[in-house]
């Protein structure tokens, strides 16, 4: 019997794939067996994969096709971080501690250039590196507990030709151990090492301590900035042993402690996605709410219920509005995903009903066979899922359902 996990009715939240990853998996593979990831980063254009061979590899995250790929003889990437505020800037530090300030020039398509290598931190690991928030300046730290600064003065905005003012590499401070973590907000540096954290104001050059308990070990803090639209501070968190975490004001002063190991003990739950077999996830009240869908209701309606559906994952409500919507095209594609030929079989399957549609689901096969094999499917075993959506079996189906001369 084909074993289907079961969403417990106490749970209120999942998590929901809004879309397949299959691209994202494709791109994340490194061409060679020889080659490891070593670091990655995002921003809002790129995905920033690090190689031990010394390579970065930049991925549009725009259909995960157009790629740069940057050359670094000073070692293998030990750091990335992306520029925030700037999509066409990018450093990263190798494992002889040197750091690379790349400009990509994506906007006057030019070729990426380094402008800027530091040997500050040569010699040591660099553990951390982060962007200023507002302007072109890098943060660094290494496992000694240096943290220094680069800053340069673009004038691309002013087109001039000279393009780039270099600064000298400014130390920031050196905390008591190695650098865990760097984060950056609206002139405050937070610095987490092994033993505690600490806020710097780096316009006035003022150090504060995070709390008074020491801690060992390699834990993170960050900003979050999520109230700072509001009006009000934004808020600091700082890991803690223990599955503990402080909640700090934008001064540095502990506000409360939030304790996650109840949380942390729960099993985990499988992610709602359009991956092979997901539809035969147990929804609770999954009749009820079908019989729902089916009642009248304007198109506008309609259409938001199906979106609701897809990104919760509910798969026989989302193919049902999309038969009534007439989203054919939309509906095919992800039936190709949930990989079940039965979808497509009996009175209430998904036949394709003119000869365009018979040819759009071969191209969706075509496409996903060129693509790596799936991780595996939700069920305890491939072998024991259902019947693939595969070329043999859209062919019997195609003959079965337009006879075998015509097919």
């Amino acid at each position: 019997m084909t074993f289907v996990p079961v969403i417990p009715e106490a749970y209120s939240h999942v998590l929901a794939e809004f879309e397949s990853l299959d691209q994202l998996l494709t791109a994340l593979r490194l061409d060679s067996s020889r080659l490891k990831c070593t670091s990655i980063a995002v921003s809002r254009k790129w995905l920033a994969l690090g190689s031990t061979g010394g390579g970065l590899n930049l991925i549009q995250k725009d259909g995960w096709k157009q790629r740069l790929f940057l050359s670094h003889r000073e070692g293998a990437i030990s750091q990335i971080a992306c520029c925030s505020h700037d999509d066409d800037y990018v450093a990263v530090a190798t494992s002889q501690g040197v750091v690379v300030v790349w400009e990509l020039n994506q906007e006057r398509r030019g070729k990426p250039e380094r402008i800027h290598v530091s040997s500050e931190h040569k010699g040591r690991k660099v553990t951390a590196l982060c962007w200023d928030t507002a302007v072109l300046r890098v943060f660094i730290g290494d496992h000694v507990g240096k943290v220094s600064a680069i800053k340069l003065n673009s004038l691309k905005q002013a087109k001039a030709a000279a393009a780039f003012v270099m600064f000298p590499v400014q130390t920031i401070t050196t905390v008591d151990s190695c650098v865990v973590q760097l984060d950056y907000l609206d002139g405050r540096l937070l610095v987490s090492s092994l033993t505690r954290c600490f806020l710097c104001d780096t316009e006035r050059e003022k150090f504060w301590k995070i709390g008074n308990k020491e801690r060992d070990g390699e834990y993170g803090a960050c900003f979050f900035p999520g109230k700072f639209a509001g009006g009000q501070q934004p808020l600091i968190y700082c890991a803690h042993p223990g599955s503990r975490m402080w909640e700090v004001n934008f001064d540095g002063e502990v506000l409360s402690t939030h304790q996650f190991k109840k949380l942390l003990a729960l099993p985990p739950l499988p992610v709602i996605t359009a991956r092979p077999h997901s539809h035969l996830l147990s929804w609770g009240y999954c009749q009820l709410i079908l019989l729902l869908i089916k009642l009248p209701a304007d198109f506008t309606t309609k259409e938001k219920m199906t979106d609701i559906c897809k990104s919760y994952g509910f798969w026989p409500g989302y193919l049902t509005l999309c038969l009534e919507l007439e989203r054919r095209r939309e509906a095919f594609t992800n039936i190709v995903y949930l990989n079940d030929i039965s979808l497509m079989e009996g009175d209430n399957g998904w036949i394709p009903e003119t000869l365009e549609e018979w040819k759009l689901l071969l191209h969706l096969l075509q496409n996903k066979s060129t693509r790596p094999i799936p991780q595996e499917s939700l069920n305890a075993s491939l072998s024991d899922g259902p019947a693939p959506i595969n070329v043999e079996n859209v062919a019997l189906l195609l003959a079965k359902a337009m006879g075998p001369d015509r097919a």
